[in-house]
């Protein structure tokens, strides 16, 4: 399969970067330091796929994966939807 120019590639967690922070957060017990959720993201496995194909995998799985860029602010927010707060 060839890439067209248009094809924007982008990052995809395998397992989800959202799975893997709240598996530690219940393994700690606590909430997740800003710093600790960024270095977890910086170490976890991650594949580069198309835009459209990233899509298509998070349809699968059900829900759309927190954005790598900004998780360090976002976390907290979604750390609460999750819990129902």
């Amino acid at each position: 399969m060839s890439l067209k120019k248009t094809d924007k590639l982008v990052p995809v967690f395998t397992p989800s970067l959202v799975s893997i922070l709240v598996a530690k957060e219940n393994e700690l017990g606590r909430p997740l330091s800003e710093r600790e959720v960024l270095e977890i993201r910086d170490g976890a496995d991650c594949v580069m796929m198309t835009e459209s194909s990233a899509k298509a995998a998070a349809g699968k799985r059900g829900y759309e994966d927190v954005d790598p860029k900004t998780i360090g602010r976002d976390w907290p927010a979604i750390r609460k939807l999750l819990a129902g707060k």
